[in-house]
């Protein structure tokens, strides 16, 4: 993916997969397929990735491989689910699998963005008029763009770094980072631990159905995940599940997993359906995440409009009482 992404690019990846299940479904072969999409991609900076695609493809590679060697473009929760796809000879059902998370996904992402417009516009115009009141003090133009840029520049940096660590572009140690950077602010996260383990069940249950020794579906998971502390925990299990514990064992003795997860899932495996356990798995806790990202994208804007509020308040009756006070000492 690029550096940030946007809901135009989850949504062109989630026609890009569409349109292949949709090709494959009525018959084509994936390198056929994949020539249509390079023909008309769903965005114009698909094409060049899904050319090398086509061409790994042409010379003997599978989808997945052939994913692989686009330079992360592919996330490592689609490289898991399209190895499982070609394995199990149910890639167009894992293209429209991929096809759904990705819709979800822009949706989302355009429902942050839209609630977080208007304080984003008032924060500019409370900026513009403090500005105005420090430039009245002195009349110098300068000082009064020098102190906007002082206060917004900070900003938009703090912005895109934001952005930049929460999609996750990085490796373990901004995992980390992200993980506790969001654990310290209220309602963000629970977002984060329900999206993880929402793609930790979905990428489980394909790896699950499709044969994948249990270790090696759990290691695979868990970096489809995008959670370091789940990565950590699981990769802290090979000694445990090579000695005999079950996962649900596991997963029960840690606190990186809820007890619905818990007993979800060793349900599942005393009952012999645990695909049907992981799938439920992925629904709840899809939903779970995407009702509390809404949330959180409501109550955000509120706090930041009461904090430009009470900022704003704050500078204007200091100005006025800076102005008063100087006149009263004149007379």
């Amino acid at each position: 993916m690029g550096l940030i992404t946007t809901p135009r690019e989850y949504a062109g990846r989630a026609e890009m997969y569409h349109r292949l299940a949709q090709l494959l479904s009525a018959g084509f072969t994936i390198i056929r397929a994949t020539h249509e999409l390079v023909r008309t991609p769903p965005l114009r900076s698909f094409r060049e990735p899904l050319n090398r695609i086509r061409l790994a493809l042409e010379n003997g590679m599978t989808f997945a491989e052939a994913a692989q060697n686009t330079g992360g473009w592919i996330p490592q929760l689609d490289l898991a689910l399209l190895r499982v796809g070609e394995e199990t000879g149910k890639l167009d059902l894992i293209f429209q699998v991929l096809a759904r998370y990705y819709q979800e996904r822009a949706m989302l992402s355009r429902t942050v963005i839209a609630e977080m417009i208007y304080p984003a516009l008032l924060l500019h115009v409370a900026v513009l008029l403090l500005g105005f009141v420090q430039f009245m003090k002195s009349w110098n133009t300068a000082a009064y763009f020098a102190w906007m840029l002082t206060i917004l520049i900070p900003l938009y940096l703090l912005t895109f770094f934001t952005v930049l660590v929460v999609q996750g572009k990085f490796g373990d140690k901004w995992r980390a980072l992200v993980e506790r950077f969001c654990k310290v602010i209220p309602g963000l996260g629970p977002v984060q631990q329900h999206l993880a383990l929402a793609r930790l069940a979905l990428a489980l249950e394909a790896l699950v159905a499709g044969g994948y020794p249990i270790l090696r579906a759990w290691t695979i998971a868990a970096e489809a995940s995008g959670s370091f502390s789940i990565k950590r925990t699981v990769s802290s299990w090979q000694h445990k599940l090579e000695s005999g514990e079950t996962p649900a064992a596991l997963v029960q003795q840690s606190p990186e997993f809820p007890e619905l997860f818990a007993n979800l899932y060793a349900t599942g495996e005393m009952s012999g359906k645990l695909d049907e356990a992981l799938q439920k798995l992925s629904e709840i806790y899809q939903e779970e995440g995407s009702r509390a990202l809404r949330t959180f994208a409501k109550l955000a804007p509120r706090i930041i409009y009461i904090l430009v509020v009470i900022w704003v308040a704050y500078h204007i009756v200091r100005f006025w009482v800076e102005y008063y006070g100087g006149v009263l000492k004149e007379f």
